[in-house]
């Protein structure tokens, strides 16, 4: 179950928390996110997935649970880090990474789903995201082995493992059958 640890506010920002990696800012203290070795090798898998489409095309930018996000429909100063999302380039104003947190939805969120996640953690997420302007949220389950895909009109559509996963408009061109992301992968079946 995720713990709670209370941090000092940092002297720099006034009133602003600490980022602390791994973690996020809910409700006024620091939740760890304690992902696990399956939930972690199946996000990495997606991730790397995604990384390659992105690397053929040039599309922006991937990036992994470090990434932290505050901007206003984060309610109540809350801070979050998706496992992994993606940026279009013409997302960052200016054409400039932020060094720290990132005040400005992403393109895509993708969320997997740990032994330790609640429902109601999972919907609140989903929720946060796309009325932050988020415009496609994938939430990953490793034990029914679907991925749910949430639209910003708050509709969803399952996919199971014989289905196909695309990008659509949010992340152009990318298709990926569900089932290549949970194990075992087809190395680790051939003994």
């Amino acid at each position: 179950m995720s713990t709670a640890t209370v941090l000092e506010m940092d002297s720099e920002i006034e009133g602003q928390p600490l980022f602390e990696a791994g973690a996020e800012f809910i409700d006024g203290v620091w939740l760890e996110r304690n992902m696990g070795t399956k939930v972690s090798v199946i996000s990495s898998k997606l991730r790397g997935k995604m990384s390659v489409h992105n690397d053929l095309f040039d599309l922006g930018y991937i990036v992994d649970n470090e990434a932290g996000f505050v901007y206003p429909a984060l309610a109540g100063g809350r801070r979050r880090h998706p496992d992994t999302a993606f940026f279009r380039y013409d997302q960052f104003p200016g054409g400039e990474i932020p060094d720290g947190w990132t005040s400005f939805p992403a393109a895509l969120v993708v969320e997997v789903v740990s032994p330790h996640n609640t429902a109601g953690e999972v919907e609140r997420k989903v929720r946060e995201w796309l009325e932050g302007g988020t415009g496609r949220v994938w939430v990953v389950y490793p034990e029914t082995r679907d991925i749910a895909v949430h639209f910003p009109d708050r509709h969803a559509v399952t996919l199971t493992e014989t289905d196909t996963l695309d990008g659509e408009d949010v992340f152009p061109g990318f298709h990926m059958k569900v089932a290549s992301i949970f194990p075992p992968f087809p190395r680790d079946a051939a003994g």
